[in-house]
């Protein structure tokens, strides 16, 4: 299981407590309330489509919704 800690470890950037993801205020997609909603799912989650629907958009927008790090 992927810890905090090795989130952290491999995005330096979070450390810093003051890096903004900008997709965080874009429009929400359509498929953003259902990702949302299975967030806690104990299964995996697969995403997939086409190239440049917005797929990595959505998961950016939903990193930003992640509180800082509070270690």
């Amino acid at each position: 299981m992927v810890t905090s800690q090795d989130l952290s470890a491999k995005n330096a950037w979070w450390q810093a407590g003051d890096y903004k993801i900008e997709e965080a205020d874009w429009e929400k997609r359509d498929m953003y309330g259902e990702l949302l909603e299975n967030l806690q799912h104990p299964l995996m989650l697969n995403f997939v489509g086409l190239r440049r629907v917005g797929k990595s958009t959505l998961l950016r927008i939903l990193i930003g919704l992640l509180p800082p790090d509070s270690g």
